[in-house]
């Protein structure tokens, strides 16, 4: 497939998570089962907007993630909320609006 660009417009949500109990893999398959079914039953929050804006529609939706090397763990964690909120941040410069699913 190749690398994941950013910065496209086609790009619906961006989120982050870390930490031992929340996995990428159990963050995408919440993600994925509050988008297949919505009304709030799977706690996120991007998911259940995704049912909401698309009708749960899960056809050619793709997921990219990225897992910085970083070695103290003081780090870590801001350095994860920090790439999240520079990736959308960078998406409203390019596009002036946030990603479809992301709201605030």
């Amino acid at each position: 497939m190749g690398a994941a660009n950013p910065n496209v417009k086609e790009i619906l949500y961006i989120g982050e998570t870390h930490g031992k109990s929340q996995s990428i893999h159990k963050r995408l398959t919440t993600f994925f089962k509050a988008a297949r079914v919505g009304n709030k039953i799977y706690k996120h929050s991007g998911g259940n907007r995704f049912n909401r804006e698309l009708s749960g529609n899960l056809n050619n939706i793709y997921a990219a993630s990225f897992a910085p090397l970083i070695e103290d763990e003081r780090y870590l964690n801001p350095f994860i909320f920090y790439a999240e909120r520079k990736l959308i941040l960078e998406y409203v410069v390019n596009h002036s609006k946030l990603p479809l699913c992301n709201c605030y």
